[in-house]
């Protein structure tokens, strides 16, 4: 399992670095473990961004679900993001091949939230941050 997570993560990875350089931001990945997988230089600012992916959505009421991990840690020491680790969350939602950016501010101290990417005109918070490449 876990090592069916880092491939999964190696992929998200290797799509955000492909998506980056075909928009034209120049990127750097930290030599040494850092809370942040990479920095990201918009010709305006550089950015942390830590890459999540999922890759399962799950009925609800509300209509399918995609329930995102936001944590970083070990296993039993799980813990959230804060704006000390991280500028933004860059997620991966496989099934439905779409970026979510989510900025650290908004998210910040969260373990998990849920995004509804295949519910026609969601109402979800996080709708707003759906492939806005443009907030980097």
């Amino acid at each position: 399992m876990r090592q069916d997570n880092i491939a999964k993560g190696s992929r998200a990875e290797g799509k955000f670095i492909a998506d980056c350089i075909s928009l034209g931001f120049n990127l750097a990945m930290p030599i040494t473990r850092t809370s942040y997988d990479f920095l990201v230089d918009t010709n305006e600012r550089i950015i942390k961004v830590q890459v999540k992916s999922v890759s399962r959505i799950d009925k609800s009421s509300r209509g399918e679900k995609v329930k995102c991990m936001l944590t970083r840690g070990s296993k039993n020491g799980k813990r959230a993001y804060t704006e000390k680790h991280t500028d933004f969350i860059a997620l991966w939602v496989e099934p439905v091949k779409a970026w979510y950016f989510l900025p650290i501010a908004e998210i910040s101290g969260k373990l998990t939230i849920s995004l509804f990417p295949t519910v026609l005109n969601s109402t979800s918070k996080y709708e707003r941050f759906r492939e806005a490449w443009d907030i980097l």
